[in-house]
């Protein structure tokens, strides 16, 4: 298996202990376990590290949705549409990153993730009736 070295490494370190940092499951509660899933694919490093590719699950949640990807998407509309559409968005540009880009992006996600990872930031926006 590959196993990333170097900036690659402390990203995902980084971004994954921020998920995983939330201490349950977000699927079925568990805090056995915890793992850092993707929606997309992580061999795309324009979208590996975003905040709305990933989420925190527990490891039989994640080998379940691993193999019914539909489930996983339908379960994600539902919970968190918004993270689904803003992937969409960033994953029409798809772009490489350098080592460099990627050292930048390491130093940028320390300041961002000083907060705490909310579930509920990604959910749909409930319109107020005026």
């Amino acid at each position: 298996m590959f196993r990333p070295k170097g900036i690659k490494k402390k990203l995902d370190d980084l971004v994954g202990g921020w998920f995983r940092a939330l201490g349950y499951c977000e699927h079925c509660y568990s805090k056995q376990n915890l793992q850092w899933c993707h929606i997309k694919s992580r061999q795309y490093n324009s979208v590996r590290w975003s905040e709305y590719n990933a989420g925190c699950i527990c490891a039989t949640c994640h080998r379940w949705f691993t193999n019914n990807p539909d489930r996983f998407i339908k379960w994600l509309q539902k919970v968190a549409p918004k993270k689904l559409d803003m992937l969409e968005l960033a994953f029409k540009h798809p772009f490489s990153m350098k080592k460099w880009q990627m050292q930048e992006h390491y130093e940028l996600l320390k300041e961002k993730l000083k907060k705490p990872y909310n579930p509920m930031d990604y959910a749909r926006e409930i319109k107020k009736d005026a």
